[in-house]
């Protein structure tokens, strides 16, 4: 019936979702984006034995490799926001980059980039 077909309808986007987040083909960014996301659409449950593993493995590989001064304010805020959600500590000096030598956000920089902006309040 109607419903065994809505059920077969989310497992195969179940399926669709676990194996966008297995891809090797996404960069962080995307991976993050789609964790959010998924976190927004309130769906994260499903995926939270998968989306824990995801960010323990980019932690590893910041904790590493990462290096924060090529990357813009979206990325560090959403990077900075989602671990910080999950118990991670990130300190904020990871935003430095983006303050002038009194400590304060530069604001010429900080207009020109929306996204970085939303990022960073969602991430306060």
């Amino acid at each position: 019936g109607v419903n065994e077909t809505v059920k077969q309808e989310v497992q195969m986007h179940k399926k669709k979702v676990k194996m966008y987040l297995s891809s090797n083909d996404n960069n962080i960014l995307q991976k993050l984006c789609l964790i959010d996301s998924i976190q927004r659409l309130s769906i994260a449950y499903h995926f939270e034995h998968k989306i824990n593993g995801i960010l323990a493995q980019i932690h590893n590989d910041f904790i590493n490799n990462i290096v924060i001064e090529e990357c813009d304010l979206h990325f560090i805020a959403l990077f900075f926001r989602l671990f910080r959600q999950k118990g991670y500590y990130i300190s904020s000096d990871v935003f430095n980059k983006f303050k002038n030598r009194k400590g304060e956000f530069d604001e010429k920089t900080l207009v020109q980039d929306v996204q970085g902006m939303w990022s960073l309040y969602e991430a306060t």
